[in-house]
């Protein structure tokens, strides 16, 4: 159980970081949503992110990401996130 819970708060952390850099992007990019999860018997608990689907503008992207919110019946540690294209959570590309 501790492990879910330090994923939660671990999920929670990366998410209000990501979205609070997100709010200085441009709103001439493309917003991408993405279905972030933490990744079981990780240690410390790891957040994967999936690119779900994109929009023109971040008031589109939020509007989809809180229809699905309100649709979502699974309990699994898991949300949503609209970001700008220019960021991706998953971390930098190796070379």
């Amino acid at each position: 159980m501790a492990l879910v819970k330090n994923g939660i708060v671990s999920l929670g952390i990366v998410t209000l970081g990501l979205v609070t850099g997100a709010t200085v992007a441009s709103a001439e990019c493309a917003w991408v949503m993405w279905l972030q999860t933490v990744a079981p018997g990780t240690q410390p608990a790891g957040v994967q992110a999936v690119a779900v689907a994109a929009w023109n503008n971040r008031e589109e992207c939020e509007r989809e990401r809180e229809a699905r919110l309100g649709k979502a019946r699974n309990p699994a540690p898991a949300s949503y996130v609209c970001l700008p294209d220019t960021i991706d959570p998953r971390g930098p590309k190796g070379k």
